[in-house]
């Protein structure tokens, strides 16, 4: 990686850098969160804390999901844009996971809409090193079916975008030749 300065470097950093941690489902409580303001008072204490300490063990960049706080700390970083989280249109449940039609117009509307909000409004900020576009997206065999998603869109509603791309794809690979088709299907 390149510094602001033209430095090259190493990233080395974590992501998940938060101060409020997560509910226990059981009681509702917040203890990380509670512990951090205990401990720091508040939210700017804790964020000066964790970059001296990511400082002294050698850390210099910060991963997905930190809290935007921290970057005041002047530490190279990465954000998630979340293309799957801003779709909002077509999803289809396939095995137990919902599946976006990313051949929807809407889809690539939204991801054109994401990155002008999120990634486009950092252009100016040396620190910011660039984005992950999103985080567990469903795109071939997963730990909880083997199916690849091209397998979800064949039985997609036969009146979605992905529906009709996968069905375009099968018929120019096939060469519209449903004998062909059906050896091999």
């Amino acid at each position: 990686m390149v510094d602001p300065n033209g430095k090259t470097f190493w990233s080395r950093g974590t992501d998940v850098n938060l101060p409020s941690g997560e509910k226990d489902k059981t009681s509702g409580k917040e203890l990380y969160k509670d512990t951090v303001m205990s401990k720091y008072g508040n939210w700017h204490n804790w964020s000066d804390y964790q970059a001296a300490r990511y400082d002294r063990w050698g850390m210099n960049t910060l991963g997905a999901w930190t809290n935007s706080i921290l970057y005041d700390n002047k530490i190279a970083y990465v954000e998630v844009l979340d293309f799957y989280a801003t779709y909002k249109s077509t999803w289809t449940k396939c095995n137990g996971c919902y599946i976006p039609d990313f051949y929807d117009p809407e889809f690539l509307e939204s991801v054109r809409s994401t990155i002008r909000l999120k990634a486009l409004s950092k252009v100016n900020d040396p620190y910011y090193m660039g984005h992950i576009l999103d985080n567990e997206v469903y795109l071939g065999p997963q730990w909880f079916n083997n199916a690849p998603t091209f397998q979800y869109y064949v039985n997609f509603d036969k009146s979605t975008y992905g529906w009709k791309a996968a069905r375009a794809l099968l018929a120019d690979y096939y060469q519209n030749n449903i004998t062909l088709f059906n050896r091999n299907w």
